[in-house]
């Protein structure tokens, strides 16, 4: 039959955990699923896939810090290349990516995971923490977005801050390459 499409969004491509972490799930699954990887920057990994054959993809602009203009250009950036793509499933990685992939996969009904690295409102001044959590706390009413959380008080967090549903919640300790 025919392989299940799955796009990897992420923020960035440098050698970072999130990029490096979707670069080891890619390279594990690929003879099972059709991988399109979506970045910010053509960093190492986004070079790497892409010579390997994977579909690399750059979204020019896309970067953790908030910029309302060019945040709405890169949702709709995304958001064209997932209408053409139409894959079986959205697995995003980090604060952004999370962020606009989120809406973009309840906008079109696709089956969408969020694996959280971190929590974003982590180390921001008061104000931005305040409205990051209420946007946080809003798609953790969504109840079509399932979490891979990379510890036990990262999940901890979810549920008891967040309020999702523990069904939605799912640890996998993040691995690293021998």
């Amino acid at each position: 039959g025919q392989k299940k499409k799955i796009v990897i969004l992420s923020s960035n491509s440098d050698e970072a955990g999130a990029p490096r972490h979707c670069e080891m799930l890619i390279k594990a699954l690929r003879d099972r699923y059709d991988f399109t990887f979506i970045s910010g920057g053509k960093g190492p990994v986004h070079h790497r896939l892409g010579l390997s054959g994977v579909n690399a993809i750059w979204i020019p602009g896309l970067r953790s810090e908030i910029n309302p203009f060019r945040d709405l250009f890169c949702f709709l950036a995304i958001l064209i290349v997932i209408i053409r793509l139409r894959p079986d499933l959205l697995h995003l990685h980090s604060a952004k990516a999370g962020l606009l992939g989120r809406i973009i996969g309840s906008l079109l009904n696709i089956r969408t995971i969020y694996t959280v690295h971190g929590f974003p409102w982590r180390g921001m001044s008061e104000i931005k923490r305040k409205v990051i959590f209420r946007i946080e706390k809003f798609f953790a009413g969504l109840g079509s977005i399932d979490y891979i959380l990379v510890s036990r008080d990262m999940r901890s967090e979810a549920e008891e801050k967040l309020g999702i549903d523990p069904v939605r919640l799912h640890v996998i300790h993040n691995g690293m390459e021998k």
